[in-house]
């Protein structure tokens, strides 16, 4: 429930707190964005957490990583290090259209 104070310093006036009891964990958003995404880099994790620090986000990560709840997949490329649940497998797997044999990809 919202408080509701009436101050004293303008007399048409309320000053309204709200309590954020439910606190939303930045494990909680990874997590569920790793479910439907697979991997997440240091950027995505940002966008969708809120947090602006790039460093305190690699700290975040890495920490998880510690935790075994990550891993990590570094790349040749510098900043394209990412990050997937332990264990996890992607969920689609591109196949090539020349995969069945054919140019176009069609059955003849």
């Amino acid at each position: 429930e919202p408080l509701y104070i009436p101050p004293n310093i303008n007399p048409n006036s309320v000053l309204l707190l709200l309590f954020n009891i439910q606190k939303i964990e930045y494990w909680d958003t990874v997590s569920k964005y790793l479910d439907d995404n697979y991997k997440i880099t240091n950027s995505e994790a940002r966008k969708i957490t809120g947090v602006n620090d790039t460093v305190k986000m690699s700290r975040l990560l890495k920490s998880w990583v510690n935790q075994g709840l990550l891993e990590q997949e570094k790349s040749r490329f510098k900043g394209a290090t990412s990050y997937k649940k332990v264990g996890s497998q992607p969920s689609k797997i591109f196949v090539s259209p020349l995969a069945n044999g054919t140019a176009n990809g069609t059955d003849k």
